[in-house]
C-alpha cells in the first residue's frame, strides 16, 4: 500500500493515478498503472499466459466486477501473487490477489 510518506513530489495531496514498473512473481512488468482510488487489482488473461501460471491455482470468483460506467465484467477467477514494489532497500513485497480477465 502506497502511502503519503511515498510520495516524492510538489503536491502531496494529488490523487492522481501513477505508472510504476513492478515484479509479479519474479516477472517485470513496466507500465503498470497503480490507482489508489481502485478496489481491484486486474491483470489482462495473456499475463497469465506469459507467466505459465498454471489454471490448477486460479480460485473461483463468481461476482462479476462493475466498471465505472455499470458495465458488467466477469472475471475468470483470482490468484494470490508475491508483488513486489520498488527497489533494492526501497521495496516492498506482499502478496496481492489478482483477478484474470
Amino acid at each position: 500500500m502506497f502511502t503519503y510518506a511515498d510520495f516524492i513530489g510538489s503536491d502531496p495531496s494529488q490523487d492522481d493515478p501513477m505508472v510504476a514498473m513492478i515484479v509479479i512473481t519474479g516477472w517485470e512488468i513496466r507500465k503498470t498503472l497503480i490507482d489508489l482510488g481502485s478496489g481491484a487489482d486486474i491483470l489482462y488473461w495473456y499475463v497469465f499466459v506469459k507467466f505459465y501460471i498454471s489454471h490448477n491455482i486460479i480460485q473461483p470468483h463468481e461476482k462479476p466486477m462493475i466498471g465505472f460506467i455499470g458495465d458488467c465484467v466477469h472475471t475468470r477467477g483470482k490468484v494470490d501473487m508475491l508483488t513486489t514494489f520498488g527497489l533494492n532497500k526501497f521495496s516492498q513485497s506482499l502478496v496481492v490477489i489478482y483477478g484474470p480477465i
